[in-house]
C-alpha cells in the first residue's frame, strides 16, 4: 500500500495537465510562430493530510530546444504544479525520466 496507481496519476495527468499545457503551447505559437517539439515533465507527488498529494520538484526538460522558452517553461510548471491527487498515504513518489548524471 500507499503508493499512487500510475493509471490514476495518468488520467489526472491528461485529464487536467493537458489541457492547460495546449494552453501554454497556443500562448508561445503567438511569439514563435511554428515552434515545436517536445517537453519532458518530472515532479514529486507529496502526501499532504489535508490537501491530499501535492506535486514537488517539478521541472520542465525541453529535449530538443524547439519550445524552450521561459514563458512557456514557467506556464508548464505552474500549471503542473497545481495538480492535485488524493493522499498518497505519507508517503514520496516521484514521476518523470530518469535521472542521469
Amino acid at each position: 500500500g500507499g503508493r499512487m496507481d500510475p493509471n490514476y496519476i495518468q488520467e489526472v495527468v491528461r485529464g487536467e495537465f493537458l489541457p492547460m499545457a495546449s494552453k501554454c503551447y497556443e500562448e508561445l505559437l503567438t511569439r514563435k510562430k511554428g515552434a515545436k517539439g517536445r517537453v519532458e515533465m518530472s515532479f514529486t507527488i507529496v502526501a499532504d493530510e489535508k490537501l491530499g498529494g501535492i506535486l514537488e520538484d517539478v521541472e520542465a526538460d525541453h529535449k530538443d530546444g524547439g519550445l524552450a522558452d521561459e514563458k512557456m517553461t514557467t506556464c508548464m510548471r505552474e500549471s503542473m504544479a497545481s495538480l492535485a491527487f488524493r493522499p498518497t498515504l505519507g508517503r514520496r513518489q516521484g514521476f518523470g525520466p530518469p535521472r542521469t548524471g
